[in-house]
């Protein structure tokens, strides 16, 4: 299968309604045809913006999360609109890594939805 693998940026405090949107968005994928999903934590990093992020020994919240999906073309097509037209969300950010064949043809790009 050739596809693409989503990878999402977030912290720990963000929601979508009432969800964790980490909660939220494996969920929606997998409504919208996502193959895989998993959701990893970090201990530090920072943002488009060079803000540093951490989780702090009293304080989770800002704590730097990645929930990585995986989509054949079609999927992360249908996927992409959805989040397009869904509403309540600001900005995710994404990076789209292209596998093919041969990882070194690998191509890399950023969405912002």
């Amino acid at each position: 299968m050739q596809g693409y693998q989503l990878t999402f940026f977030t912290e720990q405090n963000r929601k979508h309604g009432h969800q964790s949107i980490c909660d939220w968005l494996l969920k929606f994928a997998e409504q919208h045809g996502a193959s895989g999903g998993t959701l990893m934590s970090g201990a530090e990093g920072f943002d488009h913006a060079g803000k540093f992020h951490s989780a702090g020994f009293f304080e989770l919240a800002d704590q730097p999360l990645a929930i990585t999906i995986s989509v054949d073309e079609k999927a992360c097509q249908r996927l992409m609109n959805a989040l397009a037209e869904e509403g309540g969300l600001t900005k995710i950010r994404s990076n789209c890594y292209h596998k093919p064949r041969s990882y070194d043809n690998a191509s890399t790009y950023s969405i912002e939805v």
